[in-house]
């Protein structure tokens, strides 16, 4: 977080079929292949990133486009929100840049649009839910409860809305 300016979280990324919950160890260290190739190419490593950007960065828009550009060793899902309504974003992230497979690697709020709020659950947000693991669904249904539903704010402490799922 920088204080009065923006700020961030990051959520790991599985490069994979994410509707397979047993995926082959060989794909693992693939992974780990991918990502020292990345390093040795000038990707940085995620956590000094962010701690950079930070420090240097002055606002949420120049935060969003160092997220979207710096060379990374891994992919990642980085949110992001700055100071004022309607300014905050889900960017999943490939190595280099955002995901744009489905050109949705960038996910920002559309406050005007209606979308009060961007739910990242560790896989695509343009991907089906995967049977084995539904939080997306039940995330936004709690999500819209609370900010849409007129709730008091007492009601809206009270993080029991839905029954409790052990994903």
């Amino acid at each position: 977080m920088k204080p009065s300016a923006f700020s961030f979280s990051v959520d790991q990324r599985e490069m994979m079929d994410q509707h397979k919950n047993n995926f082959p160890k060989w794909e693992n260290l693939k992974g780990v292949l991918e990502n020292l190739v990345s390093g040795v190419k000038g990707g940085g490593a995620v956590g000094m990133f962010l701690r950079t950007m930070a420090d240097e960065e002055e606002n949420f828009e120049d935060a969003l486009e160092s997220i979207k550009t710096v060379p990374l060793i891994a992919p990642v899902y980085i949110m992001v929100a700055g100071i004022t309504s309607g300014s905050a974003a889900v960017v999943t992230r490939d190595r280099l840049k955002p995901d744009d497979t489905m050109g949705e690697g960038v996910w920002p709020l559309d406050v005007d649009g209606g979308a009060y709020w961007r739910l990242e659950t560790n896989y695509d947000h343009w991907v089906d839910v995967p049977d084995t693991d539904n939080r997306r669904d039940p995330a936004n249904e709690c999500m819209e409860k609370v900010m849409l539903g007129g709730r008091s704010g007492e009601e809206r402490s009270d993080n029991r809305i839905l029954p409790q799922r052990n994903n």
